[in-house]
């Protein structure tokens, strides 16, 4: 095994069941508090936040389980099979 982790952000969803701007807020807000533990626990941003997609890596097992990262091997075997559909 590799030893890094992946995760795929995708900012598009993040206020889509808001009702009111309050629900906004909380939202974003709830997004901004995940950012921050993964900021805190090692996280960090692989190339950049481009076309709605944040890419996030750690090589911590325990940080990747925290918050459902994928194995490097599983993570571009996955997006392989996304690419051909």
């Amino acid at each position: 095994m590799s030893g890094k982790y992946y995760l795929t952000w995708r900012n598009k969803f993040l206020t889509t069941d808001a009702q009111t701007i309050d629900d906004m807020i909380e939202g974003l807000e709830s997004a901004a508090r995940e950012l921050r533990d993964m900021r805190s626990a090692g996280v960090v941003l692989e190339g950049g936040a481009e076309d709605d997609y944040a890419h996030f890596v750690t090589s911590d097992p325990a940080v990747a389980e925290r918050f459902g990262f994928e194995e490097e091997e599983e993570f571009e075997e996955d997006d392989f099979e996304e690419d051909n559909f």
